[in-house]
C-alpha cells in the first residue's frame, strides 16, 4: 500500500475516534445537564407540594381551635367553656427563624402611609412556623428548609394579637365569622391583595433558591422581616401588603424573569368560610322528636328517651332520613342563647364593664349579670338560630 494512503487511512482512523469522543461528551453531557434540570425541577414540585400541605395544615389548625386550645399552655385541665376560642384562627409567624410561633403578634410599621405607626394597619409576615412548640402542632416537614416558606395574613385572623386586648391581655379579634370582617382596613382597601386580586386572608409563598444578590441564613435573628429581601423578590418583598404571583404582575421597571421566582397561593374568604362552616353549620343530629316539635322527648311514653321517639311517620321503622339532620345546624339545637345562655364561642360576645374591649367592635355590653363571653364569634345569630 503506498505510503500516502496509509497515512490517509490513519487520518480517518484518528478523525472518527475523535468524533466518536467528542459526541459520547457532547451526549453525556447533555444528559447530565437534563438529569440536573430535571432534579431541579422536580426539587421546586416537592417544595410547591409542601407549600399546599402547609396551607392545608393552616386550614386544619384553624377549623381545629376549640381542641387546640381547650386547656392552659402546659396543662392537662380543660379551661371553663367562655375561655375556649372559636375556629378560624391561624398562628403567629416566626420572626427569628428558630421555627417556633413567636406569639403574641401584630401589624408592624406604617403600611398605609398615615402617619401612626402602631394602629391596626391589616397584616403581619414572616416565617411559616415548624410548630407551635407549646400546642404540639406541626406544620411543615421541611425543617431544615423551612426559611423558605413565609406567609403573610390579616392581623384579625391570628390566635393571639397585641392590638386586640382583653383584660390587658393580648386576644383575638372577634366576632369572626363569614361575613366579619370585611377584609378591609382603615384605609378602605384590602389588607392584603395578589395581583391586584382581594378576599383574601393569606398567602403563602415559596421562596426558591436564592437569587443574583440574595443570601439565605439560618443564623438566629430578632425580625427576619428586616431581612425578608434576600428571600422574596420585587413587591413581593416591600411589605405592603400588594403580593404578586409572577413578573408580569410587577410595576418595577425592565424587572424580568430572572428576576422572581418566587411561588405564592391564597387562602381566601372562600375557602376560609367553606372550611369553618363544614364545622359550625354541620347538621347531623335530629334533635327534633316525632312529634316535630319536642326535644329528646320520650313520645311513646315509654319511660325512656329511644330511637322509637323518632319514628315520625309512627310505621314502626326508624328510618335513616328520620334520625339523620333535622335542617338546623347541631350547635344552633344544643346550646341556649342570651345573657343567661351559653358562654360559648358559637353565640355572640359578651362584655361587663364601662366599655367594649378594643378587639370586639360588635360585643353585646351585657348589664343583667356577671357572664362574659369574650371569645363569642356570632356564628348563632349569622346562621340564623
Amino acid at each position: 500500500m503506498p505510503k500516502n494512503l496509509k497515512k490517509q487511512s490513519g487520518f480517518v482512523v484518528i478523525m472518527g475516534m475523535l468524533m466518536l469522543v467528542l459526541g459520547a461528551a457532547f451526549w453525556f453531557g447533555t444528559v447530565s445537564s437534563l438529569r440536573s434540570e430535571a432534579m431541579q425541577i422536580e426539587t421546586r414540585q416537592e417544595h410547591v407540594r409542601e407549600l399546599h400541605r402547609i396551607k392545608d395544615r393552616m386550614l386544619t389548625y384553624a377549623v381545629m381551635q376549640p381542641e387546640v386550645f381547650r386547656t392552659d399552655s402546659g396543662s392537662n385541665i380543660p379551661r371553663n367553656q367562655e375561655d375556649i376560642p372559636g375556629p378560624g384562627y391561624f398562628p403567629c409567624p416566626d420572626k427569628t427563624g428558630d421555627g417556633n410561633s413567636n406569639a403574641p403578634c401584630t401589624a408592624i410599621g406604617d403600611w398605609d402611609g398615615d402617619g401612626d405607626a402602631n394602629e391596626h394597619d391589616g397584616f403581619v409576615i414572616g416565617l411559616v412556623p415548624e410548630s407551635t412548640n407549646t400546642r404540639f402542632f406541626t406544620f411543615i416537614d421541611k425543617p431544615k428548609e423551612r426559611n423558605r416558606y413565609w406567609y403573610a395574613v390579616d392581623e384579625r385572623f391570628l390566635t393571639q394579637n397585641s392590638a386586640f386586648n382583653f383584660s390587658g391581655t393580648p386576644s383575638r379579634f372577634v366576632p369572626l365569622n363569614s361575613t366579619t370582617p370585611d377584609l378591609t382596613i382603615a384605609t378602605g382597601s384590602p389588607a392584603i391583595t395578589l395581583d391586584g386580586l382581594d378576599d383574601i386572608i393569606m398567602v403563602l409563598i415559596y421562596a426558591g433558591q436564592p437569587l443574583e444578590g440574595q443570601r439565605h441564613s439560618k443564623v438566629l435573628v430578632t425580625n427576619i422581616v428586616d431581612s425578608i429581601g434576600n428571600y422574596l423578590e420585587l413587591e413581593n418583598a416591600t411589605v405592603d401588603g400588594r403580593f404578586i404571583s409572577s413578573v408580569k404582575g410587577s410595576t418595577t421597571n425592565n424587572a424580568t424573569a430572572d428576576d422572581f421566582n418566587d411561588y405564592v397561593i391564597t387562602v381566601t374568604r372562600r375557602e376560609w368560610n367553606a372550611a369553618m362552616l363544614s364545622r359550625v353549620a354541620r347538621d347531623v343530629l335530629n334533635l327534633v322528636d316525632a312529634t316535630g316539635t319536642g326535644f329528646w322527648s320520650d313520645v311513646d311514653s315509654d319511660g325512656e328517651v329511644s330511637l322509637a321517639d323518632f319514628d315520625a311517620d309512627a310505621d314502626g321503622t326508624v328510618r335513616r332520613d328520620e334520625i339523620e339532620g333535622d335542617g338546623s345546624p347541631d350547635l344552633c339545637d344544643l346550646l341556649e342563647r342570651g345573657v343567661t345562655g351559653d358562654m360559648h364561642w358559637f353565640n355572640d360576645c359578651l362584655y361587663t364593664g364601662g366599655a367594649a374591649p378594643d378587639f370586639a367592635p360588635t360585643c353585646t355590653q351585657n348589664s343583667t349579670n356577671t357572664n362574659e363571653n369574650p371569645f363569642g364569634q356570632g356564628w348563632a345569630t349569622e346562621l340564623g338560630c
